[in-house]
């Protein structure tokens, strides 16, 4: 059970890794425009 839930924890981290550089790089391209 504590590996599964590790293993969770790593996932949820890269999915908020993922949305903060799809969100950085959105702000980007309005900054630009």
């Amino acid at each position: 059970m504590w590996m599964s839930f590790l293993d969770f924890g790593k996932i949820s981290m890269k999915k908020i890794i993922y949305n903060l550089k799809i969100f950085i790089l959105w702000l980007l391209v309005l900054g630009t425009n």
